[in-house]
């Protein structure tokens, strides 16, 4: 947060050598939960930010909702933030509600400018009915059982949480969150984890190797289905090589716990 302020502050004072035009639009861009790190933005640090320098705030929810907030509604709702703080709320429909498309939520200009500019209005490229018939059932699960199954949810990430860092810890022995070769990164909370090499093998398709063994033995000796991070490679920057797990509210205290599965990644 110090450095998107340092940022903002440079913006301003550009700003005041050569004021901008009057129509001027200015975002700040934040995914709610970050599907690369296993993070949660600091919302109420940004919102703050943004209308103190005078910014808009769009806000990608695609993981964060149905995860974060007491009955699943997003990062608004699990940091307290009005969900009229920012400007556009976008995602994907392919993560908790278990369909394709996506959403967007804002003012009506805003939103009726994103309906009117979509593929789906300009290509005729809708969602298949029973695509759409998934999403609306999510939703209406979300709504009526969205409290049970974040309590669910949130209860199995900290439990894995815990579980990994206390391993690692372990194997190193001086009660670091790295061991056996990995370190673990994302929040306690968060459904999404990565495990990343503590040591790099000097270049992104031997480190992809490396975690690919790794996900082999887990499949193999634990029954354990683990994913590496795949990106593109027109990406300039592309995040560091890592094992991606994903929690959800069915895991059962068994698979969350399965000792057999962290012994394999203790040794990759």
């Amino acid at each position: 947060m110090a450095d998107l302020e340092r940022i903002l502050r440079v913006v301003a004072e550009a700003d005041e050598r050569e004021p901008p035009k009057i129509l001027n639009r200015r975002f700040i861009v934040v995914e709610g939960l970050y599907q690369n790190t296993g993070l949660i933005a600091p919302l109420a640090q940004v919102v703050e930010l943004a209308e103190r320098f005078k910014f808009r705030v769009m806000l990608e929810e695609s993981m964060s909702m149905g995860t974060l907030g007491v009955t699943g509604h997003g990062a608004c709702e699990h940091h307290g933030v009005s969900v009229s703080a920012p400007s556009i709320i976008c995602g994907t429909m392919s993560a908790s509600l278990a369909t394709v498309g996506g959403f967007c939520l804002g003012e009506p200009s805003v939103v009726n400018h994103q309906r009117l500019s979509s593929t789906a209005y300009c290509f005729s490229a809708s969602l298949p009915p029973f695509n759409a018939t998934a999403g609306i059932v999510a939703l209406r699960l979300l709504r009526s059982e969205g409290k049970d199954r974040v309590a669910a949810l949130r209860r199995n990430c900290v439990a894995m949480h815990k579980l990994l860092t206390a391993a690692l810890a372990g194997s190193r022995g001086d009660g670091g969150a790295e061991g056996g070769g990995l370190w673990l990164m994302g929040d306690e909370i968060s459904p999404v984890k990565h495990l990343h090499l503590v040591h790099s093998t000097g270049n992104r398709a031997g480190d992809e190797a490396l975690l690919y063994q790794v996900c082999d033995e887990v499949l193999e000796k634990a029954g354990a289905l683990l994913v590496v991070c795949d990106y593109s490679p027109l990406q300039k920057r592309a995040p560091r090589s890592s094992i991606r797990l994903t929690i959800c509210a069915a895991h059962t205290e068994e698979q969350v716990g399965s000792r057999r599965c962290v012994s394999c990644l203790l040794s990759p």
